[in-house]
């Protein structure tokens, strides 16, 4: 009796398995599976690109362009040329185009961080151009995988040279108290897409871009600097290609006479990846100059890329405001309203402290 009921059971059990993946399995089939949306702005409203998986009948990703009043409005009407509903489950990325920086993101960002099936956490760049150019871009094999596309903002995790951010750390870094969100922005061309560096933003409206060695000063300033490649290049030792690792940054603020000052140190391990030109001995005196060759450059980056997004055009993209915020409320709440011109006239003191790695001086030779 005992293994009639387990056999029932089993049949019960199957028989559910396979209803319940049948109907997934056709809710899925009646839908576009997007996984990443370009936005660019038009003088009508909105055109949005969509990437989709392929369906059974096609297997490739598939590329549809909609226009609409609102980021909305173009999406849903997805399905009139596709008869299937949109999908965000399965979504990568977002693009927003030049367009839209400029104009204000506020009004492009609201569907992605409002709608329920959205999510919050996707990957979010800016195209230098437009974003449609980016989700359309082909190679030899077809268009460029979206998941390729996706992961370009987290090279910086070994380059230090990319900011990786979604929804949720933009939209923060522009509701937080005394800051300025950040994007990386891509460019498109020649059968690829490249980080080409970071724009900033002013109440989400693009204020400015920076080089990849200025968005490693960010990073160093930031605290997210944590690996990278750095060229360095003196008299006593040549061109040196040094790969950086451990990157560990200090904030302290402090008033002196009711005016902040901030004092940033970054600590970095490098360590000798190649050598070319002419190289004396590899002895004390030149690990040395190394050690000061990067603390001058990595400095050098740091305080150019403070001077242009703080001192020029007025973006604390570094939180600095934040900062104080957090550990001096009552002086803040005097500082807020005119934060973004009192920064100007604060006191910043950036440090570099950079430790070489010895090596065994038969183990490397210079080319």
């Amino acid at each position: 009796m005992r293994s009639v009921r387990v056999a029932a059971l089993l049949v019960l059990t199957a028989t559910f398995c396979v209803l319940f993946s049948g109907c997934g399995y056709r809710e899925l089939q009646e839908r576009v599976l997007i996984q990443g949306v370009g936005v660019d702005k038009t003088r009508d409203g909105y055109q949005v690109t969509v990437r989709a998986a392929g369906t059974d009948e096609e297997a490739v990703d598939q590329l549809y362009t909609c226009k609409g009043a609102s980021v909305l409005e173009a999406l849903s009407s997805l399905s009139l040329t596709t008869g299937r509903e949109p999908f965000y489950a399965h979504n990568y990325l977002v693009v927003f185009g030049r367009s839209c920086g400029e104009e204000g993101l506020d009004d492009s960002m609201d569907f992605f961080i409002r709608y329920y099936n959205t999510r919050p956490a996707v990957q979010v760049y800016l195209a230098e151009n437009t974003a449609e150019e980016i989700l359309s871009q082909e190679t030899d094999n077809g268009l460029i995988p979206v998941r390729e596309l996706q992961n370009l903002g987290k090279t910086g995790d070994y380059n230090g040279k990319a900011v990786s951010v979604d929804f949720l750390d933009f939209v923060n870094a522009s509701r937080r108290p005394g800051s300025s969100p950040v994007l990386p922005v891509l460019r498109a061309g020649d059968g690829e897409v490249e980080v080409l560096g970071t724009a900033y933003f002013q109440d989400y409206k693009l204020a400015g871009f920076l080089t990849l060695e200025e968005t490693r000063g960010y990073l160093a300033i930031k605290g997210d600097l944590k690996n990278g490649e750095l060229v360095v290049a003196g008299e006593n030792f040549g061109t040196v290609t040094l790969t950086i690792s451990g990157g560990k940054t200090k904030q302290e603020v402090e008033f002196e006479n009711d005016t902040p000052i901030f004092r940033t140190v970054y600590r970095v391990t490098a360590d000798v990846s190649t050598l070319s030109g002419e190289q004396g001995e590899l002895d004390e005196s030149f690990y040395a100059a190394l050690e000061e060759a990067v603390s001058s450059q990595l400095e050098e980056e740091m305080k150019a890329v403070l001077e242009q997004a703080l001192e020029e055009d007025q973006c604390d993209i570094f939180g600095f405001g934040n900062l104080i915020s957090q550990r001096f409320p009552q002086e803040w709440d005097s500082l807020e309203k005119t934060w973004n011109t009192d920064m100007v006239r604060c006191q910043y003191d950036l440090q570099v402290e950079a430790t070489m790695l010895r090596m065994e001086q038969g183990g490397l030779k210079g080319n």
